[in-house]
């Protein structure tokens, strides 16, 4: 089979959509597939979709209008996988328009929840063929070390309103108040490149001289490693999310995740063992239970740190291995072309 897919134009070595489409062409290729990686521009470009069997268009607004037209022109059936922004609803509760026509057009939509088909079908008028393919993550041989000492929280994200690290100060300013961060010695890592300008101004002016928040700034892929390995806990404050890579990545090398309880964070931790996985609700009483669960995770000695990492990775590589993955996105393809 020859696979052709298309990447978000303004991509970054940093952001989540080429972390998957860079995941998705490796795990591909290893089972003997012929993958073509395109660009929104290049599938205007004469013979750019010659030879391919399906099209794969990754992110509903920055691709699919784009993937639609070339594919019909080609002859070719598309699918078409939701991106992190794709679902949002806009002041009078609708989806954008370029969204919701790429849905209707596509063979096949792909999302890495049950619940995406639910708010598809709510904001269609017409529904869609749906297919749930679990994000996945490639599973590192050995565990990163944990650290004996300290509470130190990563949020790792493009800085931008979608991704809520203003909500992550929120919170974190509330504990401040009630002295939670001293009494826990807590710090929060951000790591992520500038995607919207004024919000990352706003963000950086909130954390400047704080000594315990620092923005790293962007941070490859092949860097995050080490960046977690500074790290005690991932935190997610998404308000939207369509299937967290970081999420993943953290419980794949051994780190448990708080998140806030918002649309594609639910459903990836939901089921999860509430050692590893922590979801914040819009309550006030949940900065309390928030607090609880960091003071167990900063009382905890290295043995049962260790023995939360464990449970990180085979949580993750139960339920979101790679493979499992590879298997789900081929099994879109073949319906997609019958």
């Amino acid at each position: 089979m020859k696979i052709g897919i298309v990447e978000p134009a303004l991509a970054s070595p940093a952001r989540g959509n080429t972390v998957s489409v860079k995941r998705w062409r490796t795990c591909l290729e290893r089972r003997g597939k012929s993958v073509r990686v395109l660009s929104p521009d290049e599938l205007s470009l004469k013979d750019a979709l010659q030879g391919l069997d399906v099209l794969h268009a990754h992110h509903a607004i920055r691709t699919g209008p784009h993937a639609a037209k070339a594919a019909e022109k080609a002859g070719i059936p598309w699918v078409l996988s939701i991106g992190g922004t794709d679902l949002a609803l806009d002041e009078n509760g609708k989806l954008d328009p370029r969204a919701a026509d790429s849905f209707s057009s596509a063979q096949l939509v792909m999302g890495p929840n049950w619940a995406d088909a639910e708010r598809l079908n709510a904001f269609l008028d017409s529904g869609v063929a749906f297919q749930r393919v679990r994000r996945g993550v490639v599973v590192p041989p050995r565990a990163l070390g944990v650290r004996p000492h300290g509470l130190r929280g990563l949020l790792a994200g493009g800085i931008r309103e979608v991704k809520g690290q203003d909500i992550a100060l929120d919170w974190f300013d509330a504990m401040d108040a009630k002295d939670t961060c001293q009494q826990l010695n807590l710090e929060l890592l951000f790591a992520g490149p500038v995607i919207e300008e004024d919000y990352a101004t706003t963000f950086s002016r909130r954390i400047e001289r704080r000594n315990r928040l620092a923005w790293l700034g962007s941070v490859e892929a092949s860097r995050m490693p080490r960046t977690f390995a500074r790290s005690d806990f991932l935190l997610n404050s998404s308000r939207l999310e369509g299937g967290s890579n970081a999420i993943l990545e953290a419980w794949a090398h051994g780190r448990p995740v708080v998140a806030k309880r918002s649309p594609g964070n639910v459903e990836m931790l939901e089921s999860a063992p509430p050692s590893i996985a922590h979801l914040v609700a819009d309550r006030p009483e949940a900065m309390d239970a928030l607090f609880e669960w960091l003071q167990r995770l900063a009382a905890a000695d290295s043995k049962e740190r260790q023995r939360r990492a464990r449970l990180a990775r085979d949580y993750v590589s139960l339920h979101h291995d790679s493979e499992v993955e590879t298997d789900e996105l081929l099994r879109a393809y073949e319906r997609a072309r019958s």
